[in-house]
């Protein structure tokens, strides 16, 4: 995202945006749905996602990949995910010491729901590193890329909207009207990388963009959240940027009343947090994102057939910079990103590892061969890894040409 200027936190903007949520919190609890459970978690009350995590998930039978659910957490370092808290930034800025957490419990939704029934990629001492083609390492270009499946020439924050057909794209054109395609998002500027053409795409983007929000307000409930994330000061964001604490709860809400074939959500706390070198709150922002990955997959347990054709995916724009604050082309380490995969025909086998650097381009392409949009090819340049090994299954060939990709 494009860092903001040099202004030190605000307690009332913090304020106001704890008592907004809070409301988010009181208005949906009548509901008994998941959103609530995300919105009290983004301020510390006690539950089981956070600190007393499910048992891990049996992975069970194979199930083809019919939907996607597509997570976009900004600017998170592949070192936070899979090494844990970074003592010295904790010693650093004085970070309580509660927050010094090895990976499985700063994000133990993440590694009992996602690395131990799918696939994580980009870890040390797993082969090569995984990364953002770049040149310059920041939001947009990663969005797009990663969206599109190719580097697409973008190196500022202000490109104009993507030349070239997103994976959003291609669900919209092959989706009846009642097969919902949705792109739900922190940063508004996310709008200009999702799609070429937005017709048909139910987008609510930052605090008053996507021009198709008022489809949302058909619900009562997630017509009061678009509401009061209007209402929301951006802090930590700038501009029109909508804090994590509504945009979650909001797209959790279309999961439950709409079945989408495909969601986009972009969250950004993280990247905001650590642009204002604020390390413990990019800690608990990224704890909140793992809250609701926790809550997302809950949610899909219970949601029969769709839920279990429903392929998740977890990534990040970009990395950071090795002094935390900044990322881009003049900070190559911020090159470095991470993703993780579960759900659908994704198989069950943890840590991924390749003789080849992948990149967030590569994330698209698998996902059409796991949907049977396109076959796949020795020359594509597709996560093999991810795709099941399942011998009624003609992709089954492509992963053990590659077979070296799983250690």
């Amino acid at each position: 995202m494009i860092p903001p200027h040099n202004t030190s936190q605000s307690t009332v903007a913090r304020t106001a945006l704890t008592a907004a949520a809070l409301v988010v919190l009181m208005t949906t609890a009548h509901c008994g749905s998941t959103e609530t459970m995300a919105a009290q978690r983004f301020f510390g009350v006690p539950a089981r996602s956070l600190d007393q995590p499910d048992k891990p998930v049996a992975t069970g039978s194979w199930h083809p990949t019919r939907q996607v659910i597509f997570i976009a957490i900004d600017g998170v370092r592949w070192q936070d995910v899979y090494q844990g808290a970074d003592p010295k930034l904790v010693d650093d800025q004085a970070v309580p010491d509660e927050l010094l957490l090895p990976p499985e419990r700063l994000l133990p939704n993440l590694y009992r729901r996602v690395v131990a029934r799918g696939v994580a990629l980009g870890a040390p001492g797993h082969g090569a590193p995984m990364l953002a083609s770049g040149p310059n390492f920041i939001s947009l270009p990663g969005y797009m890329e990663m969206l599109s499946g190719a580097p697409s020439g973008c190196t500022r924050n202000d490109c104009d909207r993507i030349k070239t057909p997103t994976i959003v794209d291609e669900f919209r054109s092959r989706s009846s009207p009642r097969d919902h395609v949705a792109v739900f998002s922190s940063w508004e500027a996310i709008d200009r990388a999702a799609a070429m053409d937005t017709e048909g795409i139910v987008m609510s983007t930052g605090r008053h963009g996507g021009a198709s929000r008022d489809m949302l307000r058909e619900d009562p409930v997630t017509s009061e959240l678009i509401d009061l994330g209007e209402a929301a000061p951006a802090f930590p964001g700038e501009y029109d940027y909508r804090p994590d604490a509504f945009t979650a709860p909001i797209a959790l809400r279309y999961l439950v009343t709409h079945r989408p074939r495909f969601m986009f959500i972009g969250l950004g706390d993280t990247d905001e947090w650590g642009h204002r070198n604020d390390y413990q709150s990019y800690l608990q922002a990224l704890r909140y994102c793992d809250a609701f990955i926790g809550d997302l997959l809950r949610t899909l347990d219970t949601m029969g057939e769709y839920g279990a054709t429903t392929t998740v995916v977890i990534t990040t724009d970009h990395g950071r910079s090795a002094r935390f604050t900044s990322h881009g082309g003049e900070h190559a380490e911020s090159g470095q990103v991470w993703m993780m995969a579960v759900g659908g025909s994704v198989p069950a086998r943890g840590f991924l590892a390749s003789d080849r650097p992948h990149r967030l381009a590569d994330i698209t392409p698998t996902l059409r061969v796991l949907l049977g949009f396109s076959e796949p090819s020795s020359n594509a340049s597709i996560i093999a890894g991810m795709l099941p090994p399942d011998p009624r299954d003609q992709r089954s060939q492509l992963v053990a040409r590659s077979s070296t990709e799983v250690r």
